[in-house]
């Protein structure tokens, strides 16, 4: 499963029980000196409130740069303080909900707290797990061609006809393909076996390279294909994918620990039991039922 890190994706399904808790398993943002980012009505705002608003905040904040979500994250803040300064004058916490939710945002915080000590990931971790999956994903061979689609065959001839005079297949593409890439003139970059219909493959890999298909129907109408280049395959470089290795890394330790957990806990949910001893109650019914003529047939 995990080596699909080094193919088409970087993670399989989340577990449920880890999307369910909400576990901080992102990427924090960078540690700051302590300093004082904003005042609001007398309030200081300190740089090291930016992380746990990130990790509130992280998955609003995307792709966005650091640079720009310091920013972004100094106006949430901002307009947190504001909101608590009015609330305290509203008095709040006198409604008879307060204590509640005060008393699970505290659980929360040792949730938190506990998950970023036990699950931390060194650079050593992520470094022998990348190496581990780099042995298990052996190089295969990939191709790069270009594309033409149109709708018929009578216009995939005439195509043929046209390159073989010279066009540049490229320009052409631009002009007459159909399919989406028909703006980069058809270039479909590298792919391997097996992420092309069957028939597409095998078409482009048949040339040699620079040779021209002949038309070609798939389901999605004819091509003319043009193979462009050959090669092996290789993993990617540790930095492009250290960020996911160590996401994925804290997800299995996470699995494992909820796992024990939950194996050293008794847990007991309201209703489970008496939904056992009524289940238990109607099999030893459907048995007596079922035992009854076989009494009465041995008198």
């Amino acid at each position: 499963m995990v080596s699909a890190v080094f193919k088409k994706s970087v993670f399989s399904a989340v577990p449920l029980t880890i999307l369910a808790l909400g576990l901080p398993i992102g990427l924090t943002m960078p540690a700051a000196a302590d300093e004082v980012l904003a005042t609001v009505n007398g309030k200081q705002i300190m740089a090291s409130e930016l992380k746990f608003a990130n990790e509130e905040l992280k998955s609003q904040l995307g792709n966005i740069p650091l640079k720009q979500q310091k920013g972004l994250l100094t106006k949430y803040l901002i307009d947190r303080a504001l909101i608590v300064a009015a609330a305290k004058a509203e008095k709040v916490d006198a409604s008879s909900d307060f204590a509640g939710r005060m008393a699970y945002y505290q659980d929360r915080a040792y949730r938190d707290a506990y998950f970023s000590k036990v699950m931390a990931v060194s650079d050593e971790e992520v470094k022998s797990f990348y190496d581990k999956q780099i042995k298990l994903v052996p190089p295969r061979e990939e191709i790069r061609a270009r594309h033409i689609l149109v709708k018929s065959e009578d216009e995939a001839k005439a195509l043929v006809k046209t390159l073989e005079g010279g066009k540049d297949f490229a320009e052409l593409a631009k002009e007459k393909s159909i399919g989406p890439s028909k703006v980069r003139g058809g270039d479909l970059g590298y792919f391997a076996k097996g992420d092309m219909v069957p028939e597409f493959y095998d078409a482009a890999d048949k040339l040699k390279k620079g040779g021209l298909s002949a038309p070609l129907k798939t389901k999605f109408g004819w091509h003319v294909i043009k193979l462009e280049d050959r090669r092996m395959s290789k993993p990617p470089a540790l930095a492009a994918v250290s960020d996911q290795l160590r996401k994925l890394l804290k997800r299995q330790k996470a699995e494992v620990l909820i796992r024990k957990l939950r194996k050293d806990a008794k847990i007991e949910i309201a209703g489970q039991e008496k939904a056992k001893d009524a289940k238990k109650a109607e099999d030893k019914k459907a048995e007596d039922a079922k035992a009854a003529p076989e009494a009465k047939k041995a008198e």
